[in-house]
């Protein structure tokens, strides 16, 4: 169940939306908190979990530095949230891009989660990052011909094509990176 909730995580770049006034960062911040809850409450279980089993073996506790590391990070944000008059901007971000403690929250429980995958689901995840990126790639392409070869008028930025993305630069570096 989590390893397809990734694989959904993975597809959000290629979802838009026209129900949304934001049409391009809503969907995608909705989405990707429907998925990524179950497993944040999955790595909060499994971090507690293997804490308590290095502490009653004794074993090293150096590889829980970077979970806990992130952990004080959160809760730092945390106290300047509820510190700021609108304690709800800090737990949801700014509007478009929803930046928050949760959506913070829940990308850490998602590292922790695909950092513990066995080789074979990182293969698989990156997969799924190819074919977006390639879905990606076409609608590039295929408004880059329908806005300077077929001089139709269609969403753009700047006369540069979007992407699913809204910004031809997140559709760039999204496309970099997935290769």
């Amino acid at each position: 169940m989590l390893r397809f909730l990734v694989h959904i995580i993975l597809i959000l770049p290629i979802i838009t939306s026209s129900w949304f006034y934001e049409s391009y960062e809503l969907p995608k911040f909705l989405l990707f908190l429907l998925c990524s809850l179950p497993i944040f409450i999955w790595s909060v279980f499994h971090l507690t979990q293997k804490t308590i089993i290095m502490l009653r073996n004794k074993n090293n506790i150096s590889a829980l530095i970077l979970p806990y590391t992130y952990i004080i990070f959160l809760g730092s944000l945390g106290i300047s949230s509820f510190m700021n008059e609108n304690v709800s901007l800090g737990l949801w971000g700014q509007p478009y891009r929803y930046q928050g403690i949760i959506f913070l929250s829940c990308c850490g429980g998602l590292a922790y989660f695909v950092s513990h995958s066995h080789a074979d689901r990182l293969r698989e995840y990156a997969r799924t990052i190819a074919i977006v990126g390639i879905v990606s790639c076409v609608v590039v392409i295929v408004q880059y011909l329908v806005l300077n070869i077929f001089n139709i008028s269609i969403a753009a930025y700047a006369g540069r094509p979007i992407g699913t993305f809204g910004n031809p630069n997140f559709a760039a570096g999204y496309i970099a990176l997935s290769y």
